[in-house]
């Protein structure tokens, strides 16, 4: 099975550097534009399954892409972005401003926001999602249309790599993460690529 991992397009509070968390954000002109492109670069392949996160920003990517193979995307609310509680709505220099210690431990360390969901909590959901996928493959080629910090997950769980590593990983909005998988693992094909976005925004 191969896997092609996307992040949303931009949404609104992207463009505000607000933290969105399970917001319910829709994308912006230009994410629109991005979902656009991301449908144009996946037209070729032979897609038989797209599988999103609820969230209408990742939806409102998702159905361009599924439109062009003629599917309808599956909603996985799994593949929710992590629920940033308290912090929602707020942007990053607020949040630092406002709680600098509690900012740290939720975003280098493994701290929860309150009212919000660990980093681990969100990796483990997102593993019982591909313990499922693996063992009823929808189809040889399958989209992903997720979050920052669940395709972040999906790389951690697919490579083995320890939690920590999550913020070393830039998961840019459109960005597309491939990966070829077999039952002894998982290999990286491709990571965080925007080709298909214009030059300004990779």
């Amino acid at each position: 099975m191969r896997l092609y991992c996307i992040r949303h397009g931009e949404s609104a509070w992207n463009e505000e550097q607000r933290i969105q968390g399970q917001a319910d954000i829709g994308l912006t002109p230009r994410g629109r534009a991005q979902a656009a492109a991301l449908a144009e670069r996946l037209a070729h392949l032979p897609i038989g399954a797209v599988l999103s996160s609820d969230l209408r920003r990742a939806v409102e990517t998702a159905q361009p892409i599924a439109a062009r193979h003629g599917l309808i995307p599956q909603l996985v609310p799994a593949l929710r972005e992590r629920h940033f509680g308290i912090y929602q709505g707020l942007t990053f220099a607020e949040v630092a401003a406002r709680d600098p210690f509690g900012w740290e431990a939720v975003f280098a360390g493994d701290g929860c926001p309150p009212g919000g969901e660990r980093r681990a909590e969100v990796l483990a959901r997102v593993e019982r999602f591909l313990e499922a996928l693996r063992a009823a493959p929808p189809a040889e080629h399958v989209v992903v249309v997720g979050h920052g910090g669940s395709i972040r997950a999906l790389v951690l769980a697919l490579l083995g790599l320890p939690l920590a590593a999550a913020w070393q990983l830039r998961v840019d909005n459109g960005g597309v993460t491939v990966f070829a998988c077999y039952p002894e693992g998982a290999i990286l094909e491709t990571f965080n690529d925007t080709c298909h976005l214009p030059e300004e925004e990779r």
